[in-house]
């Protein structure tokens, strides 16, 4: 704690918290607002068009639609503060033990995805902005703007096509063994999380190949390199202390597109996450259900980047000296 103190004001932290959580709040209402615009109530939207004006009256008064909007945002609210999201529309059970299972899972999903960004993007940006304009920077240039042109779903049927269809290594669908445990069947979560690496991996790649090359370009950096310093030296004392800011920056702002794009990805493979879930929600018209994920997925966006922005000012020594 001395070593965060010394680092990072303490007036920025508790700045950064409060407008975190100003945000979350907000979070919270827009959510609750979105759910309250759709042209069919709840209970209506679950039941069908063709419910009975008696089952409708019943469930209309379980979900409390016919009390002012104001008490029930109220009520919702300090229900998710205290970890009760309430029950799900379909199966009448406690919605945090629906979520918490594909919660998880999707989280191991994004952490192993994390990995391969972190290869991808940083390894392979850092290679290609210290040699930039080298064959190997146009070569992961170019691959990095194809992998930015292509849209998930694009890229998991590719590799579907070729590691589960043609050379049969991988499964396509991602099924969860009956244990349970996806330690019993690790290789399900390959593809998925390669799709998600490429895409969100890609993009890093192109930030932090942008951050290297101009630190190399600086004066400093020049007269190492006229000094015969080595280039090893030159890239971890003169170009990367003053990168690395930047670059955790990048890394971390990519975790909650991890989670978000996993919505489209658990889709595409059969992974039972969160973003599954979430579709199965919609489509079965659950809203408990829906705004509980939707919450939790936009608070782990709003966490996501004040992680980031506390981070790179920890990383970034100029940052702390003028704050």
């Amino acid at each position: 704690m001395r070593v965060l103190r010394s680092r990072v004001p303490a007036g920025f932290v508790l700045a950064r918290l409060g407008v975190t959580v100003l945000l979350l709040c907000g979070v919270t209402v827009v959510v609750f607002v979105l759910m309250e615009a759709a042209p069919r109530d709840a209970a209506t939207q679950f039941l069908g068009v063709k419910a009975t004006p008696e089952r409708l009256a019943e469930l209309r008064s379980e979900l409390g639609v016919d009390r002012p909007s104001w008490l029930r945002y109220l009520e919702w609210a300090g229900g998710v503060v205290s970890g009760d999201f309430g029950a799900s529309l379909a199966s009448g059970r406690p919605i945090g033990e629906l979520v918490a299972a594909p919660a998880g899972r999707t989280a191991v999903l994004a952490g192993i995805a994390f990995l391969g960004v972190l290869v991808i993007g940083v390894v392979g940006g850092i290679r290609a902005g210290y040699r930039a304009s080298g064959r190997v920077d146009r070569a992961l240039s170019t691959a990095a703007l194809i992998g930015l042109s292509m849209p998930e779903f694009v890229i998991g049927i590719g590799l579907i096509a070729v590691f589960a269809l043609w050379l049969r290594m991988l499964p396509a669908v991602s099924l969860i063994p009956s244990s349970g445990q996806l330690s019993d069947r690790p290789e399900i979560l390959v593809l998925p999380a390669v799709t998600l690496a490429v895409v969100a991996g890609s993009y890093v790649l192109r930030l932090v190949r942008g951050i290297v090359a101009a630190g190399t370009a600086r004066p400093d950096v020049e007269a190492a390199r006229l000094d015969g310093i080595g280039p090893a030296r030159v890239l971890f004392a003169h170009v990367l202390p003053s990168a690395v800011g930047p670059i955790v920056t990048a890394v971390v702002a990519v975790v909650p597109y991890l989670v978000g794009g996993a919505v489209v990805v658990e889709q595409l493979f059969g992974y039972p996450g969160l973003g599954r879930l979430l579709i199965t929600a919609v489509d079965g018209r659950d809203q408990p259900l829906v705004m509980a994920i939707v919450l939790l997925l936009s608070a782990v966006t709003v966490l996501g980047y004040a992680a980031a922005d506390v981070l790179a000012r920890v990383a970034d020594p100029y940052r702390r000296r003028h704050s």
